[in-house]
């Protein structure tokens, strides 16, 4: 897989995982929607522009993408909303979305590699898993793993 193609998943994951904590939703579903609905291929095909952007411009593109037409509302119980706090560095449910997008991406390489599927098809993959339904836990402590272990769990599931 070349480089940009390992930014682009990168990427992708990054916009599922920010989109699923801004909207409260689960991380497979907002795969799902993406690449239902379009959005995935959007942020893929122009990713030297959007890469650039900041997280919020990025979530109203994507709304504005879906049309959304019921608000759905961030459940903030527990985030520090000051944002200048590294007193914490703990990983909690709270923080892990920061933690998943690196991690996704390097797994979905890794499948798209040993089984011949383009990136975004791995990716597809992968956010449908039982193993992403555990890694998006924080307390299965998955996120402890390295893309070779996510990968090896993800192949005996």
């Amino acid at each position: 897989m070349s480089k940009k193609d390992q930014d682009k998943s990168y990427f992708l994951a990054f916009c599922i995982e920010q989109y699923k904590v801004a909207k409260g939703m689960d991380g497979a579903d907002v795969a799902r929607l993406f690449f239902d609905s379009g959005v995935a291929s959007y942020l893929s095909d122009n990713f030297e522009v959007l890469h650039t952007q900041s997280r919020q411009w990025l979530m109203e593109e994507i709304d504005d993408m879906l049309k959304l037409d019921v608000k759905l509302q961030m459940n903030t119980s527990g985030i520090d909303k000051t944002g200048d706090s590294l007193k914490c560095l703990e990983v909690t449910q709270q923080n892990l979305h920061l933690f998943l997008p690196g991690k996704i991406a390097n797994v979905a390489a890794i499948i798209a590699e040993k089984t011949h599927c383009s990136i975004s098809e791995a990716m597809q993959r992968f956010y449908a898993s039982p193993t992403y339904q555990q890694l998006q836990q924080e307390n299965t402590k998955l996120w402890h793993l390295g893309a070779v272990g996510l990968y090896e769990l993800y192949c005996e599931v």
